[in-house]
């Protein structure tokens, strides 16, 4: 009979080991958002969608695989497996928008790769296509009501740089 006890730890300490890197993962998404490595709207968008994804699939496996070795039930009868499995299918189909809802959130500064300074995120944004919005709004939050596209880019006001968002 295996025992419960060390199975549990195991489980245990490769949940903190997930949960550890998704910490990583999302302050490394912030300190790039902060510093303008890399795309700013993008990169904080995978973190945001693909971290839960990862973690509830690992979960699940991990879940699976205890309750085969422990001589339990199939996973059909087991309700743990089963609220994973739905947790995984919800967050599959809804979790796009979601983590595209939340990116306006958690990016409130865009800083530039040329000078360095730090450019609020919300102001009154001009389109490529030549629209004016009278309203400020975030740069990440929505399309274009003229052309309907997202802001792929904005310039530095002090330097002209470049700063990617999508």
């Amino acid at each position: 009979m295996p025992d419960r006890f060390g199975l549990f730890r195991l489980l245990c300490r490769l949940v903190l080991t997930i949960a550890r890197y998704l910490f990583a993962a999302l302050c490394e998404a912030f300190w790039d958002a902060a510093y303008g490595r890399r795309r700013v709207g993008w990169s904080t968008f995978r973190k945001i969608y693909w971290g839960p994804l990862l973690c509830i699939f690992i979960l699940f496996v991990l879940s699976t695989a205890v309750s085969i070795a422990m001589g339990g039930r199939r996973s059909s009868e087991h309700p743990l497996l089963t609220a994973l499995a739905c947790a995984f299918w919800v967050w599959l189909l809804l979790g796009r928008p979601i983590a595209y809802l939340l990116v306006p959130l958690l990016v409130s500064t865009l800083s530039c790769p040329g000078c360095g300074e730090e450019i609020d995120a919300v102001g009154v944004w001009n389109c490529a296509c030549g629209f004016h919005h009278h309203r400020e709004r975030h740069i990440l939050a929505g399309r274009c009501p003229l052309c309907g596209k997202t802001a792929g880019h904005v310039n530095c006001p002090h330097c002209d740089c470049t700063i990617l968002l999508w």
